[in-house]
């Protein structure tokens, strides 16, 4: 099917939408596949989410519309922890240690 958009003609694919569910037969929404894909791969950026969406789902979006819409739809929110996971870490946690005891040797001779 073509679409004129102001000066210019372009083809619209006629694919179903891979997430409405009359085509999923299976009633699940947007949001239920996006918090799917989030809680089976949490480390996903942005970007990975957007080329995700194109490839598997077809759907074109910029990433500042899924940004707003996992945050303000999903509940989502963007915090560091308090801790950093790094610090668990046996090789971060010696190193961390050395510096420690390194410091307070430092202090002594400056204070």
């Amino acid at each position: 099917m073509a679409v004129e958009s102001g000066k210019t003609t372009r083809e619209v694919s006629s694919k179903p939408c891979a997430l409405c569910p009359k085509c999923l037969n299976s009633g699940k929404t947007l949001a239920a596949f996006l918090r799917d894909q989030l809680e089976n791969h949490p480390s996903m950026t942005l970007k990975e989410l957007q080329n995700w969406l194109e490839n598997e789902q077809n759907i074109s979006i910029s990433i500042s519309a899924i940004d707003k819409f996992i945050r303000h739809k999903l509940g989502y929110r963007y915090k560091k922890t308090l801790v950093a996971s790094e610090q668990q870490r046996k090789d971060v946690a010696m190193a961390r240690e050395q510096w420690q005891a390194w410091q307070k040797t430092e202090a002594g001779l400056f204070g």
